[in-house]
């Protein structure tokens, strides 16, 4: 083969090679925080599933580690349920953000960090995905009044192949109300309506 080929051959690899790193999709690990409520009275309280995801649905990777940043004067307890323990380093930490501030946000003064790695070849989750890897019960505290609250999720690490996607969640907060009958955050006719209604059935 002459020399002059060789080099042809060459340039026309690299360029290849070239190409399917540009072209390359990004691909991501995600987690993002769901509820069925986007309004809760003081005195209630509200559950939070922490989901993980990847773009390429590839359960076999090698772990995650990240923080679940929150207003602790809010509420008056948080307890974690159904924890997904595969691969878990330790148990979900929960601590005050006195030291350092990951996610930037003055509103937020707690957080819960969490960590999962594979020992050995990438394994983790294993399972099916998107998998639950907890639900947070979160208790609002009694008169607390009108307020909105975020939730923040930042980084401790991740497999290097993939970038990391945290989904931020807010609730509204509302000091209790007795009289709404329909549980739309406020009292008004259709609330006397649907008591009026109530009544006459029973009389």
């Amino acid at each position: 083969m002459g020399q002059n080929l060789k080099i042809f051959l060459y340039i026309i690899l690299s360029y290849i090679l070239l190409q399917s790193i540009v072209f390359a999709e990004e691909q991501f690990q995600i987690v993002q925080l769901n509820t069925d409520r986007s309004h809760v009275n003081s005195g209630d309280f509200f559950v939070i599933q922490v989901i993980y995801s990847v773009t390429d649905n590839n359960n076999k990777l090698q772990g995650i580690g990240f923080n679940i940043h929150y207003n602790s004067e809010y509420f008056e307890s948080v307890e974690i349920e159904n924890f997904y323990e595969y691969s878990v380093i330790g148990d979900p930490l929960v601590a005050s953000e006195s030291v350092s501030d990951d996610d930037s946000d003055p509103e937020t003064d707690a957080r819960i960090a969490l960590g999962w790695a594979s020992v050995g070849s990438p394994s983790w989750p294993w399972i099916s995905l998107p998998v639950q890897l907890m639900r947070i019960k979160f208790t609002v505290k009694d008169n607390l009044g009108y307020k909105t609250t975020h939730f923040n999720i930042t980084k401790n690490s991740n497999d290097f192949r993939y970038s990391f996607k945290g989904c931020s969640y807010y609730i509204t907060m509302n000091k209790s109300l007795t009289s709404d009958i329909n549980n739309d955050n406020q009292v008004d006719t259709v609330d006397a309506i649907l008591l009026l209604q109530h009544f006459s059935k029973i009389y």
